[in-house]
């Protein structure tokens, strides 16, 4: 009988695939362990707990008896695994306890975390499988008290009938044939709890929880969801934004959307940057007219509270088209023309604007032009008195073979003279000017250091520009427009003539007509300097002079010279040395400089230095 027993379960185990050197020693014979194991299981089939707890007790005892048996080993771990299944066994039983202190309490949970243990090795599944096929009276396996258990586990669960209750069994079952199904009682479980629910928490949980289950039940808890969510949207955007950022695909998106569109309406400053931040995130808001229209009236606000050029005509170019763009241009237009045309304006300032690189385009600057046209005309003028356009204090120093002088000239900002001392002579002459409002700037008065005055008086042509000045000195200068000349000035002694000098568009003078048929002509060079002087009578050459110089060049005034020295064709006839104090940029030269303006005029024009646009 041993044999053939021992014959089978050699067998079994090698079909599956269980060495025999690896079998336990309970299974190699016939002997009192697995007699009383069997009796185990018997008992606990028939729910006699009190009975199978005594077999235990009974092996217990055997054990510290029997030489084969290590005492020093706890039974459960030699006899591993029927040991632990008989106690799953006893655990998942409710009835059939007596008094014995050996019954297992019930306990499901605990029965299915131990049968867990028992299956991390399937060679200790199949040898506790051969266990129960070697008694045909028990009539169980492993599965089988696996399937008990789920089902008491389940029964328990659906009694419950909680999520958590769910979520605990689902966690602990492994292989369980009916998960699935579990798995969606307990979806519907957790829906039930839900749906009725106001709190959004719960909403969320179930959907994040559930999104691959019931399509139907996850709609409506979304709509649920969304529902709750849009109830807590406030009056701010940040919630608008917050809400549209979590639910993309609410039902209520475009609600929210709209009212994201009000919030950030009446959260707006009341400046252009925001405006344009409004419209750039916006573009399809209901308020985007409105928002336009606020820009303009924000824009042009900025404007007036500037009141300067450039803040006009950066709301000009901006904005060609609204509604403020034509008083806007005549604001403009007003405030360039007081900014210029005034008695504080200086010759530096309208020689900037004249030469700038890039003038305002729409404003009328003829009057402007013509003012400062009128300062360079002016027989008092930094041009008219040789000094190159460079104003500030001059010291002229000429020496003859038979006599030296020195000159000191004071021009003011306008590069008008306001005193000409002669140390030679020590004659003095001061000048004094006034603003006409629509004008400009006029020569009033010269007082010698004797006290002798004379007055003037000055008058203009239709377009602004000089006609005449007229001495009480019985002195008179007449300006002309000529198609050989940009400017001829004829000086007058009463009635007569004493010369007549032209000039051409750069404001040099190229020849004077002196009375009895005689004139002077005049060479220069690109800097525009005179390097030649040819007196005429009639048609004969009476005098020739040339003219070399030494220069100094600044970046602010360009180069100019310092030393002019006049010769004949034998000798040196004159040498005339300049010194000039705070001057400024220099008028008479082929490359005079261009300028960047701000038109916001708080700060000094900029000197550009690009040689292409220094050329005129």
């Amino acid at each position: 009988m041993k044999k053939t027993l021992l014959s089978l379960i050699v067998c079994v185990l090698s079909c599956a695939g269980i060495g025999v050197q690896a079998q336990h020693p309970l299974f190699l014979q016939d002997n009192y362990y697995q007699k009383r194991m069997v009796k185990v299981f018997k008992s606990l089939n028939d729910h006699k707990l009190d009975k199978a707890a005594k077999y235990w007790e009974d092996i217990k005892n055997k054990s510290l008896k029997d030489k084969d048996i290590d005492p020093n080993v706890e039974i459960s771990k030699q006899l591993f695994p029927l040991w632990q299944l008989s106690e799953c066994m006893m655990m998942n039983i409710k009835d059939g306890r007596g008094k014995s202190t050996q019954c297992l309490p019930y306990d499901p949970w605990g029965a299915y975390n131990l049968l867990r243990t028992c299956y991390r090795d399937t060679y200790d599944i199949a040898s506790a499988d051969l266990f129960f096929a070697d008694d045909h009276s028990l009539k169980m396996t492993v599965a089988d008290i696996k399937s008990g258990i789920e089902r008491n586990l389940v029964d328990t669960v659906r009694k419950i009938g909680t999520e958590d209750a769910y979520d605990q069994l689902i966690e602990v079952l492994f292989d369980c044939k009916d998960l699935p199904t579990l798995k969606d009682e307990r979806e519907l479980v957790a829906y039930n709890g839900v749906k009725y629910s106001l709190e959004l928490d719960k909403c969320q949980g179930y959907l994040d929880k559930y999104s691959d289950h019931n399509k139907s039940h996850f709609m409506v808890i979304e709509w649920k969801r969304d529902s709750l969510a849009y109830e807590q949207v406030d009056s701010t955007s940040a919630s608008c934004l917050r809400y549209m950022e979590l639910y993309p695909r609410s039902s209520y998106y475009t609600a929210v959307e709209q009212q994201l569109h009000h919030c950030a309406f009446n959260e707006m400053d009341t400046t252009v940057e925001a405006c344009k931040q409004y419209l750039d995130k916006y573009p399809e808001s209901r308020f985007v007219y409105r928002v336009q229209q606020m820009e303009l009236d924000y824009a042009y606000r900025d404007a007036r509270s500037k009141n300067t050029v450039g803040s006009y005509l950066d709301f000009v170019t901006k904005y060609p088209d609204s509604d403020y763009a034509e008083e806007a241009k005549k604001l403009m237009q007003q405030n360039f023309s007081q900014h210029y045309f005034n008695n504080r304006v200086s010759r530096t300032e309208l020689y900037c604007y004249c030469n700038a690189v890039n003038p305002i385009d729409g404003i009328r600057d003829n009057h402007v032009r013509a003012l400062f046209e009128n300062l360079l005309w002016m027989p008092t003028s930094t041009i008219m008195n040789n000094c190159d356009g460079l104003t500030g204090e001059v010291s002229v120093t000429t020496s003859t073979l038979t006599s030296e002088n020195v000159e000191e000239l004071i021009f003011n900002q306008q590069g008008l003279l306001i005193r000409h001392t002669n140390r030679a002579t020590g004659q003095s002459d001061d000048y004094s000017y006034d603003f006409d409002s629509n004008f400009g700037f006029k020569l009033t008065n010269k007082t010698d250091s004797h006290g002798k005055l004379v007055s003037y008086i000055t008058k203009w042509n239709d377009d602004g520009s000089l006609a005449e000045i007229r001495g009480s000195d019985n002195s008179r200068i007449v300006y002309l427009d000529s198609e050989e000349f940009y400017k001829k000035i004829t000086h007058y002694k009463g009635s007569s003539v004493i010369k007549t000098d032209c000039y051409d568009d750069k404001y040099r003078l190229v020849k004077t007509i002196l009375p009895n048929n005689v004139t002077i002509e005049y060479g220069y060079n690109p800097q525009g300097d005179v390097i030649s002087m040819m007196k005429i009578q009639g048609t004969n050459v009476t005098d020739q002079s040339s003219f070399d110089y030494d220069y100094e060049e600044n970046v602010e005034t360009g180069r100019h010279w310092v030393t002019k020295t006049q010769f004949d064709d034998t000798r040196i006839l004159q040498t005339k040395v300049r010194h000039f104090y705070q001057t400024t940029a220099r008028l008479q030269s082929d490359n005079r400089i261009k300028y960047e303006i701000d038109w916001d005029f708080d700060k000094e024009p900029t000197i550009v230095t690009d040689k292409n646009l220094l050329r005129n």
